[in-house]
Parts: structure tokens; sequence; C-alpha cells
């Protein structure tokens, strides 16, 4: 008799375990499992898929804060600044053009070299609007000598015959030894001229032929102030009838081959006769807020230079917001869109279709479509006034040729109608911040007008104490709070809540009645509330952070979930074993009462 009956089939998992699958139930036990634990993995599948869910939500939440962040850095260009505010103000931005024309002193005959060949000029905000004439006497020039002739620029001065000692250039000290050659020096000087205390000359060696080479020091700046200075051992600078350097005369420390002699800038401004000299022909100091780059010289012309606001910087700007928003405009209305996202799959909307978030930014955006400034009576109150209007599709669009000749003709209100715009009666009291709580409607105008008083500043300028009001009452009543922080008052409560000044001054006695005024643009509405919205505290970080927090829980249940699967599979598998072990012995018990019984049977018969 064989050692088993049995007739197995084996089947291996993941782990490597065999297990029989059917061999003596006949049943696909394996297979079973497998269905069972498919039907069993619904829950977990359910799970994944609002992971999945989450994980598109949270890339909307990127694509639609990269969008309103963008929206927020064009609109920053448009809202306004205070004088401590590193941030540009578009329409603080000026502009610079420049034509040449002849002096009334030129001969009939002149003809002016073009203002671009002459001069360059660049101008900040600072620069005030208007018209001013510049001629350029003469440019600033870098003073440039050169030594005595040499026949070689290698052979050693002490071959030569030449003088050695120790030289001093601009303060510096340089060794000429015997064993040094014409090149050597050029590299000693050279290797001096690096660094925050460079020596402020280069050095080069001009060839005029295999046995004619000329050391030539060339200064770093421009004018007569900085013209190179020699010192030390004369016999090595000097002339010495060609045993020295030959860069000074003998028995001075003057300059004895000059090949260009420094030189200072030299212009007239507004015609006035006075002439201006600089060492360099880069001038910032003569008109504020102006760069002038001398780059010739030509006497009897006159560049006349306009000054003016930058209309095209503040165009650009408001095309941009207005690009922004569109862009904005078109993720949302995508979002809302049933359009086909899968490839195979069924048109849905997107995943911020309904969000609260979504809505949060989509009221902001209402809001600058409908502005409207009462404050601005004699200019532009609305955007549409400037050509500026809300199509059908709720698409922002501007018409150029009414903008332009908006723009053009009042610049003022333009800026009025989009920037923060605040006033003070005390050149003391200084506009310093503002934020969202700052109101835009108060006794039903958007000009807000209120009263300060404080009590005074001690020797550090620090303040005392005050308070505010919307009555002019000599001080002595409140409408709100404010609180105190060295010179800095902040409005906590009450008539221009969030706004924020500086005191200035030293043991100042109380000042009343400080009449202040202010009125909010459409870009500076809109960009608080945007930087609401993209901080970190904000609708669509919060909303992020917690479909992010969903998906971690997610993760942890799908883990817990998964171990409980495994344990579920272990306990059917084995108790799908346990049943074939058994029917297996059975089977084995049978054909061993099978021999037997047919062996009884055969020896009845004999």
């Amino acid at each position: 008799m064989s050692d088993s009956l049995i007739n197995t089939s084996y089947i291996r998992n993941e782990n490597g375990k065999v297990t029989l699958s059917g061999a003596q139930s006949g049943i696909d036990w394996q297979a079973s499992v497998d269905a069972i634990m498919a039907a069993k993995r619904i829950p977990v599948d359910m799970v994944q898929t609002k992971i999945d869910n989450n994980d598109l939500l949270v890339s909307s939440y990127d694509d639609l804060k990269l969008l309103t962040k963008d929206l927020a850095s064009k609109l920053a260009l448009l809202k306004g600044t205070n004088v401590y505010s590193s941030q540009a103000n578009v329409f603080d931005e000026k502009v610079a053009g420049a034509i040449s024309r002849a002096s009334d002193d030129a001969a009939a005959d002149h003809v002016p070299t073009a203002a671009v060949n002459l001069l360059g000029v660049s101008v900040t905000s600072d620069a005030q609007k208007g018209t001013h004439t510049v001629e350029i006497l003469q440019t600033a020039r870098a003073q440039q000598i050169r030594s005595g002739a040499f026949s070689s620029k290698f052979d050693t001065f002490s071959d030569m015959g030449m003088n050695t000692g120790t030289i001093e250039i601009n303060g510096k000290n340089i060794e000429v030894l015997g064993s040094d050659s014409l090149a050597n020096v050029r590299d000693k000087i050279n290797s001096l001229n690096t660094g925050t205390d460079a020596i402020g000359v280069s050095a080069s060696i001009v060839s005029v032929s295999d046995t004619e080479h000329y050391l030539v020091l060339t200064s770093e700046d421009t004018g007569v102030a900085n013209a190179i200075t020699f010192g030390g051992d004369a016999n090595v600078h000097n002339e010495q009838a060609g045993l020295g350097l030959g860069f000074t005369q003998d028995g001075t420390a003057d300059v004895a081959n000059e090949v260009r002699a420094a030189q200072d800038a030299q212009i007239v401004v507004d015609g006035l006769s006075t002439v201006i000299s600089r060492s360099t022909n880069t001038i910032d100091d003569v008109l504020e807020g102006v760069t002038l780059e001398l780059l010739d010289s030509e006497v009897d012309t006159e560049i006349e230079i306009t000054i003016d606001h930058n209309y095209q910087a503040v165009k650009d700007s408001i095309v941009d917001v207005v690009d922004a928003f569109n862009a904005l405009r078109d993720f949302m209305d995508d979002q809302r869109s049933e359009v086909v996202r899968v490839e195979g799959e069924d048109p849905t909307r997107g995943p911020l279709a309904f969000d609260p978030a979504m809505r949060e930014v989509e009221n902001a955006l209402s809001g600058i479509a409908t502005f409207f400034n009462e404050s601005n009576v004699d200019g532009y109150q609305s955007l549409g006034q400037v050509g500026i209007t809300l199509t059908d599709d709720f698409q922002l669009e501007l018409d150029d040729s009414v903008f332009d000749g908006k723009l053009l003709g009042d610049l003022s209100s333009m800026e009025n109608l989009f920037s923060f715009q605040v006033s003070t009666s005390d050149a003391r009291i200084v506009y310093y911040d503002h934020t969202t709580a700052t109101t835009t409607e108060l006794n039903g105008t958007d000009l807000q007008q209120f009263y300060l008083n404080i009590s005074g500043t001690d020797a550090n300028g620090n303040v005392y104490g005050g308070n505010i009001t919307t009555v002019l009452a000599n001080g002595s009543t409140a409408d709100g709070t404010i609180e105190v922080n060295g010179n800095k008052i902040t409005v906590t409560s009450g008539p221009a809540e969030g706004m924020s000044f500086l005191v200035l001054g030293d043991n100042l006695g109380p000042i009343t009645d400080v009449s202040l005024s202010y009125s909010r643009g459409a870009a500076d509405v809109l960009f608080e509330a945007y930087d609401k919205i993209n901080s970190n505290e904000g609708a669509i970080q919060s909303s992020r952070d917690s479909a992010e927090s969903a998906n971690e829980q997610y993760m942890d249940d799908i883990e817990r979930m998964e171990d409980r699967l495994t344990r579920v599979r272990e306990s059917l598998t084995a108790r799908f074993i346990a049943m074939e072990t058994a029917m297996a012995t059975m089977n084995n018990l049978k054909k061993q009462l099978e021999a037997q019984l047919s062996a009884l049977s055969s020896s009845k018969d004999n």
C-alpha cells in the first residue's frame, strides 16, 4: 500500500506559502476566497476613491490659489502705497524723453547731434513732472599715462641695467626687483587692483614693435580727483635717462608721459550761468529722481528732457488686471461646466464646482465689477466710466479708445478710482497702513472723514495715548478705540478701523482734532480681499488643508482595513484548508475500507 492515496493540487500565495485548492472537495475554494475578499474590499475602494477625489480637490485649490495670487500681484501695483512701503506704485512711475536742439548762442549752421548719442536719462518715481535742458560742455575722463620705451617685455631689469626699488602708486607699494621684467611689473600692479581696497589702476603693455614696448596705466575712475599719484623711490618711477620706468619727470612726482588727462564732467542745466562739475559721467544729484548718463559732449547743443507720468505702464498694469480677472473667471466657469475631463468617461463638473472657497473668490470678483467710488465726485467713479465693462459672460472688457482718452485726460482721477487715498491735516501724523477691516462705507459715502487726538509724546517720540472720533470735539469724545505701540497708533474699532499712523516728533504736547480722510479704490479693495483669501488662514488654504488632513485620515483607515482584510483572508484560507484536509482523511479511510471489504469478499469466494 502506498503512503498516501490523496491526490492534491497546490496553490502558492504571494508569501510563498503552498496551499491546496479543491483537490478533495472539488470546490475551487481559492476562487471563492478571492470573490469574498473582493466584496469585502469594496469599502477600501470607496475610501480610495475619496482620496483620489481629494487629490483632485487639492490640485484644483492649488490652481485657484495660483490664479488669485497672480491677480493680487497685478492689483498690488495699482492699489497705492504708503511712504514706508517697498511696493511699487505704477501711478508714481515716471518716464523721460530727450531731444536735442541748437542753443540760442549756436552758429546758424550748427547741426545738433541726436540726443540719444549724447545723453542717457533714467528716472525714478521721485522725479518731478516737467521739462529741463542740459548742455554737455565736456565729459569726465579717466587719466592714462605711459612709461618710457622698453626694448623687451620679458628681459629682467638687471639684464637691461634698470633701476630697482619700491614705488608707490595711489598709496600702494610695489617692489621692483632686478629679476622682474616689464611684464612682471604689469602683473604686480594688476594684482593690487582687486577687492574692496583696490589700487584703482589697471596696467597693460602696448607693443609698437618687437623692440619697443610701453607700460600703460589707466585710472579705474574718471575725474581730476582720481588722477594717478606716485611716490617711493623716485629713481624707479622717474625717467632717469631711460633707467627708470619713466612715469614721472626727474626729481618730481609729476607725470612725464600723459596719454590722456584726467577730466571732470561739466554741464549746464536749465540755462543757469553756473557750470556744474562732477568727477563721473553718471550724475544723479542735480535733478531729484533723475540720473544723467553723459555719453559725449557738444557745445552749443541743448538737450531737452521731458519728464512725465508713465501712462503706458499704468495702462499695461490695468490690462494685466483685466487679463488676470478673466483668467480666474475662465477657471471658475470651467469648474462649473460639465465637460469630459478624462478621455473615455462621461462629462463631469470640476472638483470646485460647488466649493465655498471658490464662491468667496467669486464674490470678491463681483465687487470690482460693480465698484463705485462716491468720493471721486468730479472724476471717475466706476470702471464703466473709463471703458472697462462687464460682458454677458461676466468677463471684463477694456475699450482702448475710451480708456486711453480717460487716462490721458485725468490721471489723478484714474488713480483715485483704483488706489487707496489718504490725507491728514497735520504733517506730524503720517499714514502707515490699513487692513481689510478698513471700511469702504461710512455715513453713506465712500469718503471717510474722522479726527485723531493724541495726548503727546515723550522724549523718545512714544505716544502717551489718544482717541478717534467722527466729530470735532477738541479731543473730548471718542467713537472708537486705538492701540499705541511706540510712535505707532492703530485704530482697533470705530471709524478707520484697521488703519495705522505714525506720530513724528519728540516731546510733543497734545494734538487735537487732526482731520484725517481716506477713500478706497477698486484695486485696493480687491487686493485686500484676495490677500486675505490667499493667506495661510484664508479660505483656499484652509480648504486645501482640510482635504489633505482628510486624506491622511483616509490613509490610516485604509491601512487598518487592509490589516483586517489580511486576517480575514488568512482565516478563510485556513478554514478551507482544514476542510480539504478533513475530506482527504475521510477519502483515505474510505479507500482503506473499500480495500478491506474487497479482500474479505475475495477470501469468501475461495
